[in-house]
């Protein structure tokens, strides 16, 4: 059996008090769970909670920390203000984190800024599969059909098995009626 991230990140914590950046990543895993994974029980927020506050505290500098703080207040709080505010200020002192402008484009809700955010990461890291399917995704969100088939076509050439890029160029077909 595989070794969990959410069981990675106690360990690492176990091992390593100081590690900042596995106490981010303990407090995104618990988010995330929170949120997405069926847990949304009170220790299950409580634990992200406390998590992305000592990453912080280890290392406010960190944009993981700043990205485990916003995704608390995002999946835990549902206070996407708060959470836009820290991504918005990490941003200003790390401009060129790709990882963080993902961050910002998984808690933005208005598409032409996740647009903006995912085309920013697209020009850091132009062969990373993760962009290409939150940028493939975006475009098909917000119908621009034939930027989303390139970059669709691109990324299958590359990997052909991507699910999120097969969805995208299934929903492309869906939404021009090709069932």
């Amino acid at each position: 059996g595989g070794f969990s991230q959410g069981g990675a990140m106690a360990l690492a914590t176990a091992l390593d008090p100081t590690f900042a950046h596995a106490w981010a990543r303990s407090s995104m895993v618990h988010s995330f769970l929170f949120a997405f994974g069926g847990d949304s029980s009170p220790e299950t927020g409580e634990a992200a909670r406390r998590a992305a506050e000592r990453a912080f505290k280890l290392a406010p500098t960190l944009p993981l920390s700043s990205m485990a703080l916003a995704h608390y207040h995002a999946y835990v709080r549902k206070d996407e203000a708060r959470a836009s505010e820290l991504l918005s200020r990490a941003l200003k002192t790390t401009p060129g984190d790709v990882e963080l402008l993902l961050g910002a484009f998984q808690i933005e809700q208005r598409q032409d800024r996740r647009l903006e955010l995912v085309r920013r990461a697209e020009v850091l890291d132009p062969r990373s599969m993760k962009v290409q399917e939150f940028l493939a995704v975006t475009l098909v969100c917000t119908r621009r059909t034939e930027e989303a088939r390139a970059v669709i076509d691109r990324g299958l050439a590359v990997a052909p098995a991507r699910l999120a890029l097969i969805l995208g160029k299934t929903m492309i077909s869906l939404q021009g009626g090709n069932l």
